[in-house]
């Protein structure tokens, strides 16, 4: 099950340090059943099940699940094949949060089983660029559930990732180095700088010094909280180049042009 849109601006608003709205995550859920015709089950004793922080619990590899039983009432009438769930903010209406399929779907008859999800059984998952352990964190304070205490970096730090799978080299002669950034640079690159479609981008360009020497073959670039390579540095997010280049001295100043460094929450 993934989270919309929505929800993954709103996290990524939160981890740069740039929240446009003052927005706070709700603290309570409310599960939906929806047919196999999309639309919500209705009548027969249908309610949407509310949930908040207690039901809910970090599992890891950027995933939440349900640590209770998610349990509806009797039905007193048929509520049809129910395929998906929704999460919702409000008990009626409201704004869609999430959305996942049934492995299997599941037809619901008047009088028959109760509908339930049980413990362990609906899980969220943020997926995209950012390591494991930052999108844990985004679940833990979007849930209202911090575990650490944790409050992201300020400064994020652009490297350059050789063919290798080693950093560039800050060598006596390259003038290789870091380029620093920070909240302001990032953004959806429109007019406000808030995420779209649970992607940020850099909202200027990330221009990295004109070597001097030759930095070798480049193919991916991370982004670090680090100015300099030290033994307790976190790795925040990385990914591929779309082609790989060679770095010469004396050559073309490597940048990244507006919008062309992009991290995405999937």
């Amino acid at each position: 099950m993934g989270f919309s849109g929505a929800v993954r601006n709103e996290m990524l608003d939160w981890w740069i340090g740039n929240p446009p709205s003052g927005y706070l995550p709700p603290t309570e859920w409310y599960v939906a059943l929806v047919r196999t015709d999309d639309s919500e089950v209705v009548g027969g004793g249908y309610m949407r099940l509310q949930t908040d922080t207690d039901d809910w619990v970090g599992i890891g590899g950027g995933e939440v699940t349900n640590i209770s039983d998610l349990t509806w009432v009797v039905p007193t009438a048929d509520w049809g094949t129910v395929h998906k769930v929704k999460l919702y903010d409000q008990l009626i209406g409201g704004t869609e949060l999430a959305e996942g399929d049934l492995t299997t779907p599941v037809a619901i008859f008047s009088g028959g089983t109760t509908p339930e999800i049980t413990a362990g059984n609906f899980s969220i998952q943020l997926t995209g660029g950012f390591n494991e352990d930052i999108r844990d964190e985004m679940l833990d304070w979007w849930f209202g559930n911090p575990q650490s205490g944790y409050i992201p970096p300020e400064d994020f730090y652009v490297t350059l990732v050789k063919t290798n799978g080693e950093e560039v080299p800050e060598e006596s002669g390259n003038n290789y180095a870091r380029v620093h950034t920070d909240a302001c640079d990032w953004g959806s690159g429109g007019v406000a700088p808030s995420p779209e479609d649970g992607t940020i981008v850099n909202v200027f360009p990330i221009t990295f010094p004109a070597p001097t020497a030759g930095w070798g073959d480049v193919n991916k670039v991370r982004l670090l909280d680090q100015a300099y390579p030290t033994s307790g540095e976190i790795i925040l997010a990385e990914g591929d180049i779309i082609e790989t280049y060679t770095v010469t001295g004396g050559g073309v100043t490597p940048e990244f042009i507006e919008g062309a460094f992009k991290i995405k929450l999937l």
